[in-house]
């Protein structure tokens, strides 16, 4: 059993106020991006009525000293931003996208935390949520990175907001920091098994992409790199889960397998769907229609790119039979897509490091044994705040994530660029062809 941990709505540490002081800075950052963004607009509408701004009269002096300390970086993802929102009005978007729309002030909502371990379904995750609730999500990521670029290619015009415009937001916290903190109200956790996660994960970090995989020869040439990586992932991925675990007693947070949302679709889909709405039935309301039409979709086509090695076999639903922890007893097989790539020496280590985890998600009664061990984990990442009224909301971005933080790596994302000169001195990596 994991002890109880005291959280602390105030911070109590010196790393704790280098935290809170890099909050507040990064809030008042925040609220430039905001306020530039309404002088553009205010520009806009007087461009509109024709009037045009005597040369003589400058803005006011709060907005000047705004354009003084924002940076280079944060005018352009705040005009990455508002093209975004643009694109939306105009309907200049994706097939996917059609018909989405951004939240306005008056319909603000309770703020939804979609978080996950990094290639464990979250980009399918919001697809689902958009496609069923009609609204934009959004995400802590910088818009600027290839990835995140590509993610709003596809239709995500949400990336990178975490404002009132959406009321769910994609994080990967605390396995790395995200751009900008914010507050939610509850979470949804979407979980992967760590053989499936890990692979992916190795493979989205060498091409630079979501859907393209290396070479099966390729693990030979890089398996020094391999083994490190395994050891590295498997803590990362066991923390980042055990801090989740250690928030759920003080705010909504609704654990949900990838691979549920592959097999036990209406059933996962309904539960998501309930949780995020916060309400107890879908009967006889527009989301049950919704929620089943998704269920019937081919799951490749309610992402926005197609899920790299996904392996199911067995009906989808029908007679669902459960673990002892609470899910559903899974049909589908890991070997030989995954675990072929494992020697025995890593499986083991990361069924004996991660034993607790995967027997409480309810991987080790579908694929092993029975009970495992408990484990002791750090001071939690999520920083917990106390509202008047005894609830709570849950901090992100504002401790330090899982990863070490360093001045060429400043969000702790890791492993891609620490090993980025290894990789340069190596024949390039070959990348198997799309069938």
């Amino acid at each position: 059993m994991n002890p109880i941990r005291t959280f602390h709505s105030v911070p109590d540490t010196m790393e704790d106020s280098i935290h809170r002081l890099q909050e507040e800075k990064r809030l008042l950052l925040l609220q430039m991006e905001e306020l530039q963004k309404k002088d553009r607009a205010i520009t806009r509408e007087l461009r509109q009525l024709h009037y045009v701004e005597p040369t003589d009269i400058s803005i006011t002096e709060a907005h000047e000293a705004i354009r003084l300390k924002m940076t280079e970086h944060q005018l352009e993802i705040a005009n990455m931003l508002e093209e975004q929102a643009d694109a939306v009005k105009r309907g200049d978007v994706p097939i996917r996208a059609k018909g989405l729309r951004f939240l306005e002030k008056e319909e603000r909502r309770p703020m939804v935390a979609l978080a996950s371990y990094p290639r464990s379904g979250n980009s399918l995750l919001r697809s689902l949520v958009e496609r069923i609730t009609g609204v934009f999500t959004g995400s802590d990521s910088d818009p600027r990175r290839p990835l995140c670029k590509l993610l709003i290619e596809s239709g995500l015009y949400g990336e990178g907001m975490v404002d009132s415009k959406v009321f769910a937001v994609k994080t990967h916290f605390p396995e790395r920091l995200g751009r900008l903190p914010f507050k939610a109200d509850r979470a949804v956790v979407i979980v992967r098994n760590p053989f499936d996660a890990i692979v992916s994960y190795f493979n989205m970090v060498l091409t630079e992409t979501h859907v393209d995989s290396i070479e099966d020869e390729e693990y030979i040439k890089l398996w020094d790199m391999w083994d490190v990586f395994i050891r590295e992932e498997t803590e990362v991925w066991k923390v980042f889960h055990q801090h989740w675990r250690d928030v759920e007693s003080r705010i909504p947070v609704l654990f949900v397998r990838f691979e549920d949302m592959l097999e036990h679709r209406f059933e996962t889909y309904s539960k998501i769907t309930k949780f995020i709405l916060n309400t107890d039935t879908l009967q006889d309301t527009e989301y049950e229609s919704l929620v089943r039409a998704a269920a019937n979709t081919d799951i490749r086509d309610i992402g926005t790119y197609r899920p790299r090695g996904i392996h199911v076999t067995g009906e989808a639903d029908g007679d669902i039979k459960y673990t002892q922890s609470g899910f559903p007893t899974l049909h589908l097989t890991m070997a030989p897509k995954s675990m072929k790539f494992y020697n025995d020496q890593q499986r083991g280590y990361i069924l004996s490091s991660a034993r607790s985890l995967l027997c409480h998600f309810g991987y080790w009664e579908n694929f092993f044994e029975n009970d495992g061990p408990g484990h002791v984990y750090p001071k939690s990442c999520l920083l917990l705040n106390k509202r008047k009224d005894g609830t709570y909301r849950v901090s992100l971005n504002c401790r330090k994530g899982v990863r070490a933080i360093t001045k060429d790596d400043p969000f702790g994302r890791g492993f891609g660029k620490r090993w980025k000169s290894t990789l340069a001195a190596l024949p390039p990596i070959k990348i198997k062809s799309q069938k």
